[in-house]
Parts: structure tokens; sequence; C-alpha cells
């Protein structure tokens, strides 16, 4: 991770990088191997996108994520509403560890199918792959999350979700099912990626008109307490 940090002054080292490059180790069994698929995957993958510009794209993925829920999830979503549950609160470390913070819970760690297959997709996909996985994931935990409240909800969201099997290679084929049952229309993410923009940019402009107009009150009362009678 030194090394790669030399080699990306802009990304540096971030928490949870080390899941990704332990993983990717115990996968090749060759340090040199998986400095070079990390440099690989970083530079031709959108991953590295998320530790730029104070984590913007990080908060765009949580704003879809949350969008994609109320659309595909419903029950979860209000669900998780009623008992005010904020997206960044659990699915942080699925995004920046790209799932693989699963691998040291799992039973069997020499052929971790459903990792395996999550970061195959990653390859080919990026990041929107991650966000339908982590669909994938709430609704394979459904049931038990619809009938927890609020403290064991947050906890099972941010502790115990990757520890349900969801990731063991027993639940595979489990995991394929939900995942092709798992629809997500051509072309929705980058629209809710788009909707993201456009409301960001209407509230930077709100904040700005803000501003302004405070700045502008507060001089006049600066100029009202310090007026100088001739």
């Amino acid at each position: 991770m030194k090394a790669v940090a030399y080699k990306k002054p802009n990304i540096n080292y971030s928490q949870g990088m080390n899941y990704i490059a332990s993983f990717i180790y115990l996968m090749t069994k060759s340090e040199e191997e998986a400095f070079y698929f990390i440099m690989g995957f970083m530079e031709r993958t959108d991953y590295s996108s998320i530790y730029t510009d104070e984590l913007s794209r990080l908060k765009q993925f949580f704003y879809v994520f949350e969008r994609l829920m109320y659309l595909t999830l419903p029950e979860i979503y209000n669900y998780f509403r009623s008992h005010q549950i904020i997206v960044s609160y659990y699915s942080s470390p699925w995004f920046i560890t790209l799932f693989t913070n699963a691998y040291q819970y799992l039973a069997e760690k020499s052929n971790p199918k459903v990792i395996i297959r999550i970061w195959d997709e990653f390859l080919l996909g990026g990041f929107k792959s991650i966000l339908k996985n982590g669909l994938v994931l709430l609704k394979h935990n459904e049931p038990n999350l619809l009938q927890l409240k609020y403290e064991d909800l947050l906890q099972f969201l941010i502790n115990d979700c990757i520890k349900s099997g969801f990731f063991e290679n027993k639940n595979y084929n489990s995991y394929i099912k939900l995942n092709e049952t798992m629809k997500i229309k051509p072309g929705l993410i980058n629209n809710l990626e788009n909707e993201y923009i456009q409301e960001n940019k209407y509230k930077d402009l709100e904040e700005k008109k803000f501003q302004e107009q405070k700045n502008k009150i507060e001089k006049l009362n600066y100029e009202k307490e310090h007026s100088i009678k001739i």
C-alpha cells in the first residue's frame, strides 16, 4: 500500500484499502502481482474517483444507492426511513472495500466464489455493479431486516450483514439467482447520477444566494453600527 500511495499521490492511502490489498495478495500469493493488480484496477476502473474532491463521488453513490432502494426495494427503503437509517451509516465500507471486508468471516477462504464474482462484475462494469450487489445483499437479508428495531437494525447493517452467510460458497447459487432477479434498467444509474448533479447545482446556487444575502445584511448592520456623523 505504501508503493501504491507513492505511485498514486493524488489518492494516497485511505482506510479500507487494506482489505482490498490483503484480499488480492491472498488470491495471487505474490506482492508484486498484487501491486500491479491494484494499480491496474485503480487506473482502469472508477474506484479511485471516490477518494478525490472531498469524497464527492462517494456522496453521489450514497444518493444513487438510496434512490435505487426506493425503486427496487420499496419495503426496505420505507422501513429504513421510518427508523431514520441513513445509507451512509452502513454502506460506506461496502463501497470502499468492494465487499472484501467480508472475506475475513468466510468459512471457505481458498475460493470465495461470491466475492470473486462481485469483483468480476466490478472489473467489467465499475461501481454500477457494486451498487447492484449492495441491493442484492439487502434483498438477501430482507426478512431479517424488516423485523429489527433501530439499534439492532443499525448494528446488523454495520457489523453483521456481511457475516450473514451471503458471501459463503454454499449460498453461491442463491446469490446468482438474486443477482439475476435484481433488474436495473439500462441508463437508470446514469440518470440518477445526473439527477444528483443537478440537485447539488441547485443547492449550491441557493447556498450561494443565501450567503450573499447574509453578507449583505451583515455589512449593512456593521455600517449602521459604526457610522460616523459629520
